[in-house]
């Protein structure tokens, strides 16, 4: 009798312990959720209109030009009378400021434009800012549009397209498959190592067969990230710096190529400006090219 008493005492016990603490559980719970609750609602705005959100993230000098139905928002800084600006375009998954160190060392001495074509749901993309001549960020805007990451554009202005050091997992199978749709000459980074990237060069540009007028993207996460860490997109198994530099000398050097662009540099992501320093060291280096043609 005593020993089922004594078992009884310890059932009841411990049922009473896993109550106690289901009890807790609950209510740590229900104070978790109501915590979420009252977060939610102390912060929640209504959305905003294009106009309220312009009026916010892009003051004046700030404007906005319609090109070929697209929104183009324009940040224009330093010397008006400067009649070759610098164009600074950032890419997708980054913004403006990415740029912003670049900015503060020039716009003292030379015109910088930065931009990008909006794309953003609403038609509205607040990372840039100002415009002035209209005439002269209309013939910018070209420039930009030739380049952008858009199957518009290179569908309706580019007749060929080379691409060289891609990734061999960068990028989706739909994007091979519309890139071989689209006839682009692609060499991937493993077949440039099985050869060399002068012989990249060299079979690019035959392909790009009577073309009179080239324009060059460096993307530099086509880099191997351990070089490039301020290249969001950068993977392992890249190209090296050295055989960057010398593509960009080698282009720079053909006669054919109007101008370049550098992308896909973030500088508040690098490491010991190794990216930035690599940028700097392909634009140095396509300048050695057109300075020896």
């Amino acid at each position: 009798m005593f020993g089922y008493y004594f078992a009884y005492r310890i059932g009841s016990a411990m049922g009473n312990a896993i109550v106690t603490v289901l009890a807790i559980l609950g209510a740590a719970i229900a104070a978790i959720v109501l915590g979420i609750a009252i977060f939610i609602a102390a912060n929640w705005a209504p959305e905003k209109s294009v106009e309220e959100l312009k009026a916010r993230w892009a003051p004046p000098p700030s404007t906005f030009l319609e090109v070929d139905g697209l929104s183009v928002h324009l940040r224009d800084e330093g010397p008006r009378d400067d009649q070759t600006p610098i164009v600074l375009l950032h890419g997708s998954g980054t913004s403006l400021h990415a740029w912003e160190g670049w900015v503060a060392a020039l716009k003292d001495k030379r015109r910088v434009i930065k931009s990008i074509k909006d794309r953003i749901a609403h038609g509205h993309n607040v990372s840039i800012a100002e415009v002035g001549a209209l005439d002269e960020h209309r013939r910018a805007i070209l420039g930009i549009a030739m380049v952008a990451n858009d199957r518009g554009y290179v569908e309706g202005g580019l007749s060929n397209v080379v691409q060289i050091g891609i990734h061999g997992f960068a990028n989706a199978e739909s994007h091979a498959r519309w890139a071989l749709e689209h006839k682009v000459h692609v060499v991937s980074a493993d077949r440039v190592r099985g050869g060399s990237i002068g012989k990249a060069v060299a079979g690019g540009l035959r392909f790009l067969g009577n073309a009179t007028r080239i324009w060059v993207d460096f993307d530099m996460d086509v880099l191997d990230r351990a070089y490039a860490p301020g290249a969001p997109a950068a993977m392992p198994g890249g190209l090296l710096p050295h055989e960057l530099e010398e593509a960009a000398f080698l282009l720079g050097r053909e006669k054919r190529v109007a101008g370049i662009d550098i992308t896909e540099v973030d500088p508040e992501r690098d490491v010991a400006e190794m990216t930035v320093r690599a940028a700097c060291a392909v634009l140095l280096s396509f300048c050695t090219g057109v300075a020896s043609r």
